[in-house]
């Protein structure tokens, strides 16, 4: 994680302590994994809110565009980001519960 053993220290003792779950302090480096998944994801929208306004001008009466073919591009592109972005969003659950447990010890609490 990245963590001196001074911080790795305190970090231990505020995760036991520690009595509000939704206020996360994560590890740095799981911080910066997640700022870079979000700004993944904020590019996929954006290009997404592209292709929709190039569907909305191929929609024009005057567009030699053809409409139907941008639709069924674009909804087979969103149904497959939809896929990769529920798989992104179980992997990172199970990341961030693993840290968490690891913090708090809950999962040496089944084992013992």
């Amino acid at each position: 994680m990245r963590l001196t053993r001074n911080e790795w220290i305190k970090r231990t003792l505020r995760w036991q302590l520690w009595d509000k779950a939704a206020l996360l302090r994560l590890a740095p480096t799981t911080q910066t994994e997640i700022a870079k998944v979000r700004k993944q994801v904020l590019a996929i929208g954006r290009n997404i809110n592209q292709a929709v306004h190039a569907m909305n001008a191929a929609n024009q009466p005057e567009s030699s565009l053809d409409i139907t073919r941008i639709a069924a591009s674009l909804t087979e592109k969103c149904a497959e980001v939809r896929g990769v972005l529920w798989e992104t969003r179980r992997v990172l659950a199970a990341s961030i519960g693993g840290e968490i447990a690891y913090w708090t010890r809950r999962d040496g609490e089944a084992s013992e």
